[in-house]
């Protein structure tokens, strides 16, 4: 066994000259200053066994050069002053710390900040703080073999999140479990990414319409949008607002502002997960040459993405219309509206709403009302807004009249005076995804407000 160990210790002795340095014998454990413990404690999660065994050994004059020696190696360009690896890392520690700011614990010491720091912000975040008698997190990574799932409990409710493992995630999900063993093997294979990452993307492209009109379209990957989750559904509100100016004028042309609500059912998060979500915008500008300013804010987690770009706007006979210079992907098609009619409407007060229903993957179509703010808006009032919209659906077989699926949920509203202002013009969306065969169908919605003074029935037959 002294010869192992002496072999062992000759190996390390090596390895510790290849760096520059030499080890120092005997090989006790030595008092650690300061600086020292604060270095181990910021890369407790890169530090191999071995270099903090060897770093341990050293003298207080050899670890600056270790130190030195250990950021080195993992610096993916050297040809560079920056060390990009390095700055990504605690670039996350400060992430984590402001991210995971509940419970007692340092957010980049608990289990989301450490599994933040070492696989990077997952791919999506689903948050439902409410379920049974604890809280819960669902966290996505899709850039591996299979799409792996993370659970982190918060069974005190004290913001002290614990990752799930084994049992503990088979609980909570039909999806595969992992055990401590395999999330840190992962962890291991797995290299800090240092490329730097818009967890927020957007591109944006414009298609001039008849005379004046002026389609603007933005495309969002489902990837990047963070929602949470209720009853198997998976949703989200993106608020959007546009200015458009003409260039060398600071004087706004056109200004917009509108809420999308964007949902899904869970089980077909995946496959939605590989698409965008496109919004289209339509606009009335003359021709001419325009700078436009994007903003777009995921009301889940406050994440928000500023864009600015120039556009020239010119008659849709004479050139094809204009390219922008954000990045992107070539506009994908239109989704498909589903034909529908309405076969009878029943109301105690005008209340007028919209309805379509939009394809979506597979058997899934998406139901989307459009209730103007105005009519939610008390009488002449310039205040803020507070109403709950009650909303019931059920579809039905048309040849059969069976009841072939069914929702009903409570959507409250509360903008202050100065949100009020600038939505009052807008239509609320609610959307509501389904998934049915394909077949005849009859939709029977029911929609009213609180008190109870605006109520509307309304029956939609439609084919899918």
């Amino acid at each position: 066994m002294d010869k192992i160990r002496k072999k062992i210790i000759a190996g390390a002795a090596l390895l510790l000259m290849a760096a520059g340095l030499t080890l120092a014998l005997p090989a006790q454990k030595r008092t650690l200053d300061d600086a020292s413990k604060l270095f181990l404690s910021e890369v407790r999660y890169l530090i191999s066994r071995q270099e903090k065994k060897f770093f341990y050994k050293l003298t207080p004059a050899q670890r600056p050069d270790f130190i030195t020696s250990f950021w080195k190696k993992r610096d993916p360009d050297t040809y560079t002053e920056e060390n990009e690896f390095k700055e990504a890392y605690y670039k996350r520690i400060a992430e984590a710390n402001a991210l995971f700011r509940e419970g007692s614990t340092p957010g980049w010491l608990q289990d989301r900040g450490r599994i933040y720091i070492m696989l990077g912000p997952p791919d999506d975040r689903v948050t439902n703080p409410g379920f049974r008698d604890f809280h819960y997190e669902y966290w996505y990574y899709f850039a591996t073999p299979q799409v792996i799932r993370l659970v982190f409990i918060d069974r005190d409710l004290n913001g002290e999140y614990e990752l799930a493992t084994g049992a503990d995630q088979s609980g909570m999900s039909r999806n595969p479990s992992y055990s401590l063993a395999q999330i840190q093997k992962l962890m291991e294979g797995r290299t800090l990414n240092v490329k730097k990452r818009n967890s927020f993307e957007i591109s944006a492209e414009m298609e001039r319409g008849l005379g004046d009109n002026l389609n603007i379209r933005l495309m969002l990957p489902y990837n990047h949008i963070w929602m949470t989750e209720s009853d198997g559904v998976l949703s989200t509100t993106l608020a959007v607002t546009l200015k458009v100016y003409e260039n060398g004028n600071e004087e706004v042309t056109w200004t917009y502002f509108k809420e999308y609500p964007v949902s899904m059912i869970e089980a077909e998060a995946e496959e939605y997960f590989k698409k965008q979500h496109t919004i289209d915008i339509l606009s009335n500008l003359p021709d001419g040459n325009y700078r436009i300013k994007i903003e777009v804010v995921n009301k889940t987690d406050g994440r928000k993405i500023n864009r600015e770009m120039r556009f020239n706007l010119r008659p849709s006979t004479d050139v094809a219309p204009p390219k922008t210079d954000l990045p992107g992907k070539a506009a994908p098609s239109l989704p498909k509206l589903i034909e529908a009619h309405t076969v009878s409407v029943k109301q105690n007060q005008t209340f007028e709403v919209g309805t379509e229903i939009q394809r979506g993957v597979g058997d899934g179509f998406i139901i989307r009302l459009m209730v103007p703010y105005r009519e939610l808006q008390a009488a002449e009032s310039e205040g803020p807004l507070n109403a709950s919209l009650a909303l019931a659906l059920q579809i039905q077989v048309e040849s059969t009249g069976k009841v072939a699926w069914s929702h009903a949920r409570e959507y409250p509203i509360s903008l202050d005076a100065a949100e009020t202002a600038a939505v009052i013009d807008h239509d609320y969306i609610i959307e509501v995804p389904a998934q049915l065969p394909t077949g005849s169908y009859r939709l029977l919605m029911r929609l009213e407000n609180a008190a109870g003074e605006r109520k509307l029935e309304k029956q939609i037959a439609f084919r899918k």
